[in-house]
């Protein structure tokens, strides 16, 4: 980014094809319809070349634009006048096609069995993610999606690490659970 700041404009394509994916995922997990979410990543974006010239390294990357993100979705939501962070999708089931985002095609070589397995777990996951308190949610998927680390998520979230530790805590053991009473012992 302080390439990209400096005025290396090569250097945004560096960064939007390494964040890109985690971001997309995060945004999917808690907008709907596509319209929308695809929206607000391009808003993101636009936020972020925006604020290019003010970027100060005191963070990694990522918390810079998971934190940009963070406050546009709160944004939105204030716009829409909800109180509460989900996704009110007809088809919680269907995730990020990484393909769409990603080079990598190592998705299609698993057999079909596994594939069907997989999904059905990841169904069952993402809609136990959409019944988690908003605050447990939102820490959890930036720890999961945005990969970011505890200390980051307490600044994003503007909380204690400590507040936002026992979020993402008690996000997993109602995610762990919720798999466990589905599926039994994990």
């Amino acid at each position: 980014m302080i390439m990209y700041r400096d005025g290396d404009y090569s250097a945004f394509e560096v960064l939007y094809v390494r964040h890109r994916c985690s971001l997309m995922r995060y945004l999917q997990r808690q907008t709907s319809p596509r319209a929308v979410t695809e929206e607000l990543f391009q808003d993101i974006w636009l936020k972020l070349i925006a604020s290019r010239e003010r970027y100060q390294n005191s963070a990694e990357f990522r918390t810079f634009l998971f934190h940009i993100a963070h406050n546009r979705l709160i944004d939105h939501y204030r716009q829409q006048s909800r109180t509460r962070i989900v996704s009110s999708s007809p088809y919680p089931e269907k995730a990020i096609d990484d393909q769409q985002y990603s080079d990598d095609n190592r998705t299609s070589r698993d057999n079909p069995e596994r594939k069907v397995t997989v999904q059905r777990q990841m169904q069952t996951l993402l809609a136990l993610v959409k019944t988690l308190p908003e605050d447990q949610r939102n820490s959890y998927l930036l720890r999961e999606e945005g990969n970011l680390s505890v200390e980051d998520i307490a600044r994003i979230t503007k909380t204690s690490v400590e507040t936002a530790k026992s979020r993402i805590r008690y996000a997993i053991t109602k995610l762990r659970k919720g798999m466990e009473a589905v599926y039994g012992q994990i």
